[in-house]
């Protein structure tokens, strides 16, 4: 009778204790812990896609799922699209053009006092021809200095002539025909562009052996090298020289100046309209990065889709110019991409060692 007094209190928390971490409550009971690999466990004991594509694993989701996670598909179509060259570029300082166009216009104010006097000159000495041949009261001596004035207003006009010459010819030799036409204009918007830096030249080289065609009259420049976000930029004309570093073909190009600062390095791309290549648009929201590469997923079944690499590609706007591994038609996923590659990665992920 004793010994079931002294041992009923440890048998009653022996059982309490059974009831809590290992009885048919305890399920319910777990510690969050436990819970955790509880639930851990029975991720590990899924089982892995059964069904490969091109070497990459299918990813199955439910339609209830689908639209759990916002999933959206659109099919892809096709587009023609300019065959683009690559070139680099540099943002150029206009300074010895700024100073040669003040050169050019102190020799043209020069010039046209030199005019003027000149025009006085011929005035006079007509006035003074006509009253001589008239027998009037003008002597052979004032005819002689007049006409003696107008020859020495005639050279210096012809000197003033001949350095604009000289100059127009300087600045064509360093900068090229064209921006020597606008330094030497009376007035010029788009030296003025420059100048106020609303605008930036952008000296263009091309790889050695590379032509611009006739019609490659734009192109797009980035300071970042990202082509999504490359601004426009508009053919000015041939460069004198080349860059440096550079063997092939110099081109100035004009843009916007913003964001470009002086002696700024940007990438060049140069679309040829005579040639066009045939790419599938990507809206930017279906791409996912995984391992440094972009990629889609593409539906194969109602529950079914694979993921699809970005192989060739050019990336213009918000789109991406797919020309190789991606049909036209092929339905992708535009909103939801990142819930399918979760989806995907989640059995790459190492099981952690039982704890004994």
């Amino acid at each position: 009778m004793r010994t079931g007094v002294r041992h009923g209190p440890i048998v009653l928390l022996a059982a309490l204790a059974w009831s809590f971490w290992g009885g048919p409550a305890g399920t319910a009971a777990l510690s969050p812990v436990a819970q955790c690999r509880a639930d851990d466990d029975d991720v590990a004991r899924r089982p892995p896609p059964a069904e490969y594509r091109d070497g990459a694993p299918v990813v199955r989701l439910s339609a209830a799922r689908q639209s759990a996670a916002g999933l959206e598909l659109a099919r892809l179509a096709a587009r023609s699209i300019a065959v683009e060259q690559r070139g680099y570029g540099s943002v150029v300082d206009l300074q010895r053009l700024i100073e040669a166009r003040g050169a050019y216009r102190m020799t043209l104010a020069e010039r046209a006092v030199v005019e003027a006097a000149m025009t006085a000159a011929r005035r006079t000495h007509d006035q003074l021809q006509r009253l001589y041949s008239e027998q009037s009261n003008v002597s052979a001596r004032q005819l002689r200095e007049a006409r003696a004035q107008l020859r020495e207003d005639e050279a210096r006009f012809a000197v003033a002539d001949r350095q604009l010459e000289d100059l127009r010819d300087q600045v064509a030799q360093a900068w090229g025909p064209r921006l020597a036409g606008w330094a030497t204009a009376t007035t010029s918007a788009d030296l003025d562009r420059l100048v106020a830096r609303e605008d930036a030249l952008v000296l263009v080289a091309l790889d050695a052996g590379v032509k611009l065609g006739p019609a490659q009259t734009r192109a797009w420049v980035a300071a970042d090298g990202d082509r999504a976000r490359a601004q426009p930029a508009q053919l000015v004309g041939a460069a004198v020289q080349v860059a440096p570093g550079a063997q092939g073909e110099t081109w100035y190009f004009v843009t916007a100046a913003e964001p470009l600062r002086i002696g700024m390095r940007v990438d060049v791309w140069l679309p040829d309209p005579g040639k066009e290549t045939r790419a599938v648009v990507v809206p930017e929201t279906a791409v996912v990065w995984t391992g440094g590469r972009p990629w889609v997923y593409a539906q194969i079944g109602e529950e079914r889709f694979v993921r699809r690499p970005l192989l060739r590609y050019e990336r213009l706007g918000g789109d991406w110019f797919v020309s190789e591994g991606l049909d036209p038609g092929v339905a992708v996923a535009v909103r939801g991409g990142q819930v399918l590659l979760s989806e995907e990665l989640r059995w790459n992920i190492p099981q952690e060692d039982e704890v004994d």
